[in-house]
């Protein structure tokens, strides 16, 4: 059963301009965070239409054949509505949003986005942003770790929150999508946020994910302490955590499936034969012959499922599951 948990704050903002989703989508989760901009100018006009058009959008054109798709064309049709938007009332002109997405089905995730609203993954003790950054930040942290400003600086700098992309109405410059579904493991958990969640260092977020397994409290206590920070321009704040169910590994499940088709063979060979069998013809063998033979195969077939999966594991990267493309 997925687990999710989620948390929203204004900050020291006037207005909440964040908004988020978590519709019933057939064949998986849907989760949807966007961070409008344009203060009294609409931005939480964008950023409620993105998300509402976003989803509508998914959940009438899901085909599960082509997740990526799905997302993709959701997002377009997305910016498509603030288009509209701003052609019919001059005042929101100025208004835009971020936006990010990730769909979950049984075994993997797949995410679109647009904007440097973040999302995480916490596997084995370790954080990682999955989707890219679109924004002066990351480019103000290369240049601390050539040297050329310190890391205060880059921390401070003030266009460290321009966005480099987002939903506007107008082309969108970046966007960042899975072309394959990424594998959930077991244990595996996520966050979708708005970029106020950055007041946070990357190691403080990993460590509130790691002290619980329940996905509200571990949204709580992130919010506290974006709050607990009390920055004077603190911007909205919203958090998602998500537990995806535990899998089996698939190792386990391909051994059972194995075991169980050994088991009826054997069953089906008794009760065809009777119990008394012990004719010694050349085309037929005793039960406990026929047992030892097929538990010789299936140690064989075990072994050799368990190598392919350990070297299936050792073989894979997450780099290749993701794509920035301008459109």
């Amino acid at each position: 059963m997925m687990r999710i948990g989620n948390e929203q704050s204004k900050g020291a903002r006037e207005l909440q301009e964040d908004y988020f989703a978590i519709p019933e989508v057939p064949g998986g989760t849907l989760v949807v965070v966007a961070d409008g901009m344009g203060g009294y100018a609409g931005g939480n006009i964008a950023s409620s239409s993105a998300v509402k058009t976003f989803t509508r959008v998914f959940k009438e054109q899901f085909n599960p054949e082509n997740i990526p798709a799905c997302l993709e064309n959701a997002l377009y049709k997305a910016n498509n509505q603030i288009r509209q938007l701003k052609a019919e009332k001059s005042e929101l002109q100025q208004m835009g949003t971020t936006i990010v997405a990730a769909f979950f089905n049984e075994e993997q995730v797949f995410w679109i986005s647009a904007g440097d609203s973040p999302f995480y993954r916490w596997r084995n003790g370790k954080l990682a942003r999955l989707n890219a950054n679109h924004s002066f930040a990351a480019e103000v942290d290369r240049n601390a770790a050539m040297g050329l400003i310190s890391e205060n600086e880059a921390r401070n700098h003030p266009q460290r929150h321009v966005v480099t992309s987002g939903l506007a109405g107008e082309e969108i410059h970046l966007v960042d999508k899975s072309t394959v579904g990424l594998e959930v493991r077991s244990g595996d958990r996520f966050i979708l946020a708005s970029d106020g969640i950055h007041t946070l260092p990357d190691m403080e977020i990993r460590d509130v994910i790691a002290a619980s397994d329940d996905p509200q409290s571990v949204a709580r206590e992130l919010l506290q302490k974006v709050s607990a920070a009390n920055l004077p321009d603190q911007d909205n704040c919203t958090i998602v955590a998500i537990n995806p169910p535990e899998a089996a590994p698939r190792n386990k499940l391909a051994i059972a499936g194995v075991l169980l088709f050994v088991i009826v063979t054997i069953l089906g060979y008794y009760i065809i034969s009777g119990p008394g069998t012990t004719t010694t013809n050349n085309n037929q063998q005793s039960l406990p012959a026929v047992v030892a033979d097929s538990t010789d195969s299936l140690q064989q077939i075990s072994d050799s499922l368990v190598t392919d999966s350990l070297q299936t594991d050792s073989l894979a990267t997450d780099s290749s599951a993701s794509d920035t493309t301008r459109p």
